[in-house]
């Protein structure tokens, strides 16, 4: 579910410049911009908290080192992450109107 999530805030914008009416075109790219900074602050709100709690951050690095499996895995995310967002983006400016 993470990693269908994390394409969002960059496929987000370049999608809704392409479905919104040109009238509209502003005020619509303008909320969706503002919805994905007050995640991003937001999210670092809640980032602060979880850094708190330090022994889950460090678990990490234990599971990255140990699992194989795991760093083959989180590759394989992310390179697919950079195909989807990179053919999507091209696809919203290729198609938006003259």
């Amino acid at each position: 579910m993470i990693g269908l999530s994390a394409t969002m805030a960059q496929d987000i914008v370049p999608a809704a410049a392409t479905l919104s009416p040109e009238a509209h075109l502003g005020k619509v790219v303008g909320t969706v911009m503002t919805g994905l900074l007050l995640g991003i602050l937001l999210s670092r709100v809640v980032s602060g908290f979880v850094a708190e709690h330090g022994a889950l951050l460090r678990s990490l690095a234990h599971l990255w080192r140990r699992q194989g499996a795991l760093r083959r895995s989180a590759l394989a995310q992310g390179l697919l992450s950079v195909g989807f967002s990179a053919f999507w983006s091209t696809l919203a400016v290729s198609s938006r109107r003259p």
